[in-house]
């Protein structure tokens, strides 16, 4: 082979394994960011199941006490907000991997 046409081979053969590396590096971003996204779906899931069984304990009409009233309807109102602060991380998440995934492609 022609010394130029080596040098060309050697270019395209570095520039190859230097776009493979950073697929690598975003797929695997990616699947971080499906991981967290994975944990934080899972943990909203427990919070909706949660704040369901309060709501139902609270309108059953089984608890009278006032301060128990009080202290359900804090506990979901606290479930309440930290289901919406999770769901603005998991938006962030999904900011985050949609420059990635394209990138990827």
């Amino acid at each position: 082979m022609p010394p130029l046409r080596m040098m060309l081979s050697n270019e395209i053969e570095r520039a190859r394994r230097d776009r493979t590396t950073q697929l690598d590096d975003l797929r695997s971003q990616l699947h971080e960011i499906e991981r967290e996204q994975r944990k934080i779906e899972d943990e909203v899931a427990g919070i909706d199941a949660k704040a369901e069984t309060e709501n139902k304990k609270l309108n059953s009409g089984t608890i009278t006490a006032p301060r128990e009233i009080q202290a359900l309807s804090d506990e979901i109102d606290a479930l309440g907000r930290r289901k919406r602060s999770l769901e603005d991380d998991e938006i962030e998440l999904m900011e985050r991997a949609e420059p990635l995934a394209a990138d990827a492609e």
